[in-house]
């Protein structure tokens, strides 16, 4: 799994069929760009991304951020007034592939990852939500998104919440991150405790958690991974148990038809919640099925539990 801190945007230079038609950035188009001559290469469980990291000054909603470095990518709804972020580094996309930029539209990616885990070394600056942040007080420290169904059912904000969906922080669950694993007082991944699965409001257990020191298991929040993935024992034991099922070489599929509730339950003591998932993300069917047979929401991944952007 890949995790990004940093925030890599297209190029003019992508000339691959992967960056044609979206929207790409100019980097003759702008007054305050410096190229550090280093390069960059991602790779995700589908595509790649390589380019160049440079930095420049970015602007989005009500902030501005000076000498943020970025990721010049050149082979594949906010809820902000303003933000202007100089010098900020930023990798610059110059090729891209298998990433699906040409079907989604998409131009680049803004990492939300912490600094352990950053992808462009940290010896270029900070992140960028790092420099936001410096800009705000403790309290206003934070982010919040909705991944909708649709590009109007969505929403990402900076330091306030989106009043569509919520007014007050008093109605949200506060669940821990978890620094097990990650080192003396750092943080790298976005890990709570996944305390079970409930399947139809039936219990269903996990293994142990893998990551050294966790007592229950650990779930990665990751709104870069489509589906959920968790370890090859429990993914299997949990189809067997829904039911209608089969594992492939193109990973589980289950029957369109079989409707399962499955909820997961994070954090512990009083913070323990349980996230109810929509049925239709169990059978996840992306336009097409193959003769009654579904993609299934969840998927073996040997590792800790990933929870994607389904839950979002």
């Amino acid at each position: 799994m890949t995790v990004i801190t940093w925030q890599w945007v297209v190029s003019s230079n992508c000339t691959a069929q992967d960056c044609a038609k979206v929207p790409k950035f100019d980097t003759s188009d702008t007054a305050n760009l410096t190229v550090s001559g280093a390069g960059f290469h991602l790779g995700y469980l589908l595509g790649s991304v390589n380019g160049t990291i440079v930095t420049d000054t970015v602007t989005l909603g009500a902030y501005e951020v000076s000498s943020q470095v970025l990721g010049q990518c050149a082979s594949s709804h906010a809820l902000i007034d303003k933000l202007d972020c100089n010098h900020l580094h930023i990798a610059l996309a110059n090729s891209t592939s298998g990433l699906d930029l040409y079907g989604t539209g998409y131009s680049g990616i803004l990492g939300l990852s912490f600094p352990a885990e950053a992808s462009i070394p940290g010896t270029y600056g900070q992140t960028f939500i790092d420099n936001v942040f410096a800009s705000l007080d403790v309290g206003s420290r934070f982010f919040a998104y909705k991944l909708g169904r649709n590009k109007t059912d969505s929403s990402f904000t900076i330091g306030q919440l989106d009043p569509g969906y919520t007014n007050s922080t008093s109605n949200l669950t506060y669940i821990p991150v978890s620094s097990t694993g990650a080192g003396s007082g750092q943080y790298n991944f976005w890990k709570v405790p996944l305390q079970y699965i409930t399947i139809n409001s039936t219990r269903f257990d996990l293994s142990k958690s893998s990551v050294p020191g966790a007592s229950t298991s650990i779930g990665i929040l990751d709104t870069g991974t489509t589906l959920l993935l968790g370890p090859s024992a429990d993914v299997a034991r949990f189809w067997q148990s829904v039911g209608n099922a089969r594992n492939t070489d193109a990973g589980w599929q289950v029957r369109c038809n079989r409707a399962a509730v499955v909820g997961f339950v994070l954090g512990d003591g009083d913070n323990e919640k349980e996230f109810v998932l929509d049925p239709a993300d169990i059978n996840w069917e992306p336009g097409t099925s193959q003769d009654g047979w579904c993609m299934g929401g969840i998927q073996a991944n040997d590792g800790v539990w990933c929870i994607g952007n389904l839950t979002v």
